[in-house]
């Protein structure tokens, strides 16, 4: 088996060093960018580079565009039309729970059942299907829930990790 291991690595490694190039590779050279002093016009300040790149590439590269930013004055700003400015209608926060808002989860798996006690060694009263709404009662250390079904008002436990927020 080792050498099986040995044997897979070398042609990976060699099928790797081939697909990049084997010994023909060579690393492209990187580019540096010179920024140059902007170019001051009456109303608008324009910045556009005056120097060309120098480039090291194998292939020229042609039809090379370089990008400009034009800084408008604060004349000009001021002087635009103003629109209206709508304020956004206040949402009405959700009222907090609190101890007599029942916290309703529903079942997450699809098949759960739920026990007379917080464990797998308690019977099984029944067998909920996933979707079904649960109010949670408790939760124990070991994460076991205490729920009461909403559509029976069965009251029983299973596992928290198997209940989702509704």
């Amino acid at each position: 088996m080792p050498k099986f291991i040995i044997f897979s690595s070398l042609v990976l490694f060699w099928g790797f060093y081939e697909l990049s190039g084997g010994a023909d590779f060579e690393p492209l050279a990187r580019e540096a960018v010179a920024a140059s002093e902007p170019a001051k016009t009456e109303d608008t300040f324009t910045l556009v580079p005056e120097t060309a790149l120098a480039t090291s590439a194998p292939a020229p590269v042609e039809d090379v565009q370089l990008a400009s930013a034009e800084i408008v004055p604060d004349a000009l700003i001021e002087a635009a039309p103003q629109q209206d400015i709508v304020e956004p209608t206040p949402v009405a926060a959700p009222e907090p729970e609190t101890e007599d808002t029942p916290v309703i989860y529903e079942v997450a798996a699809d098949w759960v059942n739920m026990r007379d006690g917080p464990s797998t060694d308690y019977a099984v009263l029944t067998t909920v299907p996933r979707g079904t709404a649960a109010e949670l009662i408790e939760v124990n250390a070991d994460g076991w829930a205490q729920v009461r079904l909403q559509d029976s008002g069965e009251t029983g436990w299973m596992a928290k990790r198997l209940l989702s927020d509704s």
